[in-house]
């Protein structure tokens, strides 16, 4: 009989047991293996077996349940991830993209501004009355331009 009570602890719903059978691990189906024995000789130690093998696979289908839950999150989760590991990696592709375009465009103004021959001013004919009258386009282009309109 006294072993029965201790197979009878081990199966009891109490806080107490479950904290011995987490604490257990495995020990847990050894004591399992006793009771089912045990309960082939007592109906009463039989029902309590029997809602203990209910309970656990009711823990076990929730556990299972949990686990495709949690999966099922994980995979959503690792999917928007790379979703936007894309999306960060096409932007900065894109902002080097045109960071290059602008460092070509700069550049290629500098080489075009260095390698500049200086302005050039075609030969241009003045009418003969603008030559014989000053005006105040003379000032505007300045002393040499009109020494030039004088002198030719």
């Amino acid at each position: 009989m006294a072993e029965t009570g201790d197979i009878e602890g081990l199966l009891d719903s109490g806080v107490e047991s479950r904290e011995s059978e987490t604490k257990l691990g495995g020990a847990d189906a050894v004591a399992m293996a006793v009771a089912i024995e045990q309960a082939r000789h007592d109906p009463e130690l039989s029902r309590k077996v029997g809602a203990y093998v209910d309970e656990q696979r009711q823990l076990v289908s929730l556990q299972v349940k949990h686990f495709e839950e949690e999966r099922h999150l994980s995979v959503t989760a690792a999917k928007r991830k790379r979703y936007t590991d894309r999306i960060r990696n096409a932007l900065f592709t894109l902002v080097a993209v045109v960071a290059g375009i602008i460092v070509v465009g700069v550049g290629a103004l500098i080489w075009d501004a260095l390698h500049d021959g200086g302005m050039v001013v075609e030969a241009f004919s003045v009418p003969p009355d603008l030559v014989e009258r000053p005006s105040p386009g003379q000032a505007t282009a300045g002393p040499a331009v009109g020494d030039a309109i004088r002198d030719g």
